[in-house]
């Protein structure tokens, strides 16, 4: 996979990293730990193989945050060490990188970040899916993101953001999937000279060339306008066009239309927004709205959209990856949206699609008990092909904390995707139980014991059944 695309990014973060001043925040880690299956090929009853895996996973993170240049940085890398089948050893790669610059005050910025991390590109996904029992399935993939834009603002009465937006992804397995986007998208919104009416006007073109020859282009216009009927309560409307072309294996789609939506936000206080409209696209007409609410110890998000969409386009959403050594990821983002995990992306095509998800996510801490409940659903309607996909997926998750450097942790997952194309779905459960020691100010110890279940896809990959125990020492510097 040639790796010359990449060079751009790697030019504009070094410039960052040189035109830098002040202090970095950086951080050093080395974790050892060790992983027992006894099915670590999640091969059908009676093909198991038991497998102890020893583990390495070196790391470091350097982060800068100023009113001009903000930078992130963080690495690791895990070594696996399999004790039975020494072919088997690895070193697998984790990178997210992102950096922020204002080029010139207040009006000229630039964007750039970068991924490293691994896909599954076989089959669905389930829950058990990960790099250590089958690493066969999986591709390193590089993804990398710049994008300069203005912010032109004229007083009290007009602001606009102008933005150019180059993105790639590449994988080392399959470069048929391999992809190069470019957008351009511009929005110019009224001022606060007139608070009880703003209006807005939005235009944004994504051109994606895959390297298999597969083009889309997702190319949408609209005018905005939104009465506040109170300082809690707000009415908008939305009326614009979809231009979309798409081309598959000879075939073209150009599906357009109006686009129109309607709709009512309110926030009664900066705890909580809450928004609900009625839409209609060139795929058909739809609810959608979004939620979200603090309460004094948790904080709840629900969101409904529809909208189309390819792979390319996805992959700029995952945000970065989860290092190895990551105990338990957030449930929500800072702006408390949930998070988008591998486990939720489609199966892997470079046709477009229409993405209609709903997402519900709670998480909460009080006192020594934290929380989290998670659900969505999610249905893919591809463009040229009848393989439409639906992935259904909820979770719960509790941390005790029992002692003061002692927390028990208990969480459970459920997967099920279906297919129009394999008519079977594929179900998929996961139980941990672990507990997590603080041996002293910057060094953990974790264990956990975790059983895995899928019933697998007739013709595709026989159900199996897994139970694993892991062992992680974490030292932080």
């Amino acid at each position: 996979m040639s790796r010359a695309p990449f060079l751009p990014a790697v030019g504009i973060v070094l410039w960052l990293l040189s035109h830098s001043a002040g202090a970095w925040d950086t951080e050093l880690r080395i974790g050892v730990g060790a992983t027992y299956s006894d099915n670590i090929n999640q091969a059908p009853r009676g093909e198991q193989e038991s497998e102890l895996v020893l583990q390495v996973i070196p790391g470091f993170s350097m982060s800068r945050s100023g009113a001009q240049l903000s930078l992130n940085l963080n690495y690791s890398a895990q070594g696996a060490l399999y004790t039975d089948d020494s072919d088997r050893n690895t070193v697998l790669h984790r990178l997210g990188s992102r950096a922020n610059a204002e080029l010139l005050d207040d009006l000229l910025f630039i964007d750039a970040d970068a991924n490293y991390s691994q896909r599954l590109l076989t089959s669905r996904p389930d829950l058990g899916a990960d790099p250590v029992g089958r690493e066969g399935d999986f591709s390193d993939v590089l993804t990398y993101r710049i994008s300069p834009y203005l912010t032109p603002r004229w007083g009290e009465y007009l602001s606009a953001e102008i933005r150019y937006e180059h993105r790639a992804v590449e994988y080392r397995d399959d470069a048929s999937l391999d992809s190069r986007s470019d957008r351009f998208a511009y929005r110019i919104d009224s001022g606060t000279a007139t608070p009880r009416l703003s209006w807005a006007l939005r235009y944004d073109r994504d051109d994606v060339d895959f390297d298999d020859d597969s083009t889309a282009r997702f190319e949408s216009y609209s005018g905005l306008l939104s009465v506040n009927i109170t300082e809690q309560v707000s009415v908008f409307g939305e009326l614009g066009r979809d231009r979309n072309r798409f081309t598959q294996v000879g075939q073209t789609s150009q599906p357009s239309g109006t686009l129109w939506r309607t709709g009512v936000t309110w926030v009664p206080s900066t705890r909580t927004q809450v928004e609900g409209f009625y839409a209609d696209r060139y795929f058909g007409s739809f609810f959608g709205g979004s939620l979200r609410h603090r309460f004094r110890h948790s904080t709840w998000a629900f969101d409904y959209q529809e909208e189309p969409s390819n792979i390319a386009r996805l992959a700029g959403e995952l945000g970065d990856p989860s290092m190895f050594d990551d105990l338990q990821p957030p449930v929500l983002d800072a702006d408390g949206n949930p998070i988008i995990t591998d486990q939720e992306f489609p199966e892997l095509t470079t046709e477009a699609f229409v993405r209609r998800r709903g997402t519900l996510a709670v998480q909460g801490q009080r006192s020594k008990v934290g929380w989290r409940v998670r659900a969505f659903q999610e249905r893919r309607e591809f463009e040229f092909s009848q393989r439409d996909e639906e992935v259904l997926g909820a979770g719960v998750g509790l941390n005790y904390r029992f002692a003061p450097r002692t927390q028990l942790t208990f969480d459970h997952d459920q997967l099920r995707t279906d297919n129009q194309a394999q008519p079977d779905s594929e179900r998929s459960h996961r139980t941990r139980l672990g507990v997590q020691y603080t041996v002293g100010p910057r060094t953990s110890l974790s264990t956990n014991y975790q059983f895995l279940k899928s019933d697998g896809i007739d013709g595709v990959r026989e159900p199996y059944e897994e139970n694993r125990v892991n062992l992680l020492l974490n030292s932080r510097f």
